[in-house]
């Protein structure tokens, strides 16, 4: 199975027809305004509510042959430590794709940086979870233009 594309938005539509997906404000960076919680690194945060959608589009390796797979998306700080994980079965044994639509209502923060959602698969069969895709993530102040 294959990731053709991964990428962060605010809002994904899935057209119940067609099944296409209109995503609206794809994002990498955020800008926090006000003040910021001092944060322990070992115990963050949960802010929140956040619009964060993660979406994936995902096809047969081999368009002839069905495949099921299970991806998962994993928040990583700026210091590299790992959070909250989300794992999703991914179905291609009766169609070529699949969009795959993860909504994050809360994000561990730990301080301003750079976050990744790493996403990751493991094929029917396998023990053992696969790198696919890294999504940056910048929380950074928001800061005022003179």
């Amino acid at each position: 199975m294959e990731n053709i594309w991964s990428l962060l938005c605010t809002k994904a539509i899935v057209d119940e027809r067609t099944k296409l997906v209109s995503l609206i404000e794809t994002m990498d960076v955020i800008d926090v305004e006000g003040e910021l919680p001092e944060v322990d690194p070992k115990n963050p945060v949960a802010i929140g509510p956040t619009s964060i959608c993660i979406a994936s589009f995902w096809y047969r390796s081999d368009i002839e042959k069905s495949e099921k797979s299970k991806c998962r998306h994993t928040l990583v700080g700026p210091d590299g430590q790992r959070f909250e994980q989300q794992e999703v079965e991914v179905n291609l044994e009766n169609s070529i794709s699949h969009h795959v639509l993860v909504f994050v209502p809360t994000l561990h923060y730990v301080g301003l940086g750079r976050y990744n959602m790493l996403v990751e698969k493991m094929d029917k069969g396998e023990e053992s979870w696969s790198f696919v895709r890294r999504l940056p993530l910048l929380l950074r102040t928001k800061t005022k233009k003179l």
